[in-house]
């Protein structure tokens, strides 16, 4: 492992840890970045109108806790 910085590190170890492929990491991350992108715009939203997406926010911040750690190293 390599420290780029405070708090950025390098793994090169971290697809067999996964036990995923390139591929299968690279769509995984993707479909997470575009999950965490409609959350953030849904929380900009709630931050204006606090009466509406009253707790998707915290759902979706559990839900995906919840992938990640059952996930881990299962491929």
């Amino acid at each position: 492992m390599v420290k780029l910085g405070v708090s950025i590190t390098m793994n090169s170890n971290h697809l067999n840890e996964q036990k995923l492929t390139y591929f299968q990491h690279l769509g995984r991350a993707l479909k997470m970045a575009f999950k965490a992108g409609i959350a953030a715009d849904i929380l900009f939203i709630h931050a204006f109108f606090p009466f509406i997406f009253d707790n998707y926010f915290s759902r979706y911040i559990k839900r995906t806790y919840e992938e990640i750690h059952n996930s881990e190293g299962k491929g």
